[in-house]
């Protein structure tokens, strides 16, 4: 089963933050193997992926072209199968003194 700590707990632990920014997080889960067409959209937007495990993956957005993905997405399955759960909410990067990157979400929303 797809749990979003599980996620968050495999990036790094940062002790001295150095640069963060705001951005978009997307959480992407799956059933079965998702189309190429999910992370090459994904990619195109912009987006940036922090982790990946079994059946699920995480990404951030510095912008908000990250609901232009979304919605070229949700077209694309209009016409083709897709059987992802797309969840979207704000995250803050943090960028650690050798380059280690982390999220940062509100603590709600880490324990899903």
């Amino acid at each position: 089963m797809a749990n979003l700590s599980q996620l968050l707990n495999r990036l790094p632990d940062i002790p001295v933050v150095r640069m963060s920014t705001m951005g978009h997080a997307v959480w992407v889960c799956w059933q079965k193997t998702p189309p190429a067409a999910v992370n090459q959209t994904l990619l195109n937007y912009g987006g940036m992926l922090l982790t990946e495990e079994g059946d699920q993956a995480l990404w951030f957005f510095f912008t908000d072209d990250a609901f232009l993905a979304l919605a070229r997405l949700s077209v694309w399955g209009n016409f083709n199968e897709l059987s992802v759960s797309i969840q979207i909410f704000p995250g803050r990067l943090q960028f650690g003194a050798r380059r280690e990157m982390t999220l940062w979400v509100d603590g709600k929303l880490a324990v899903q």
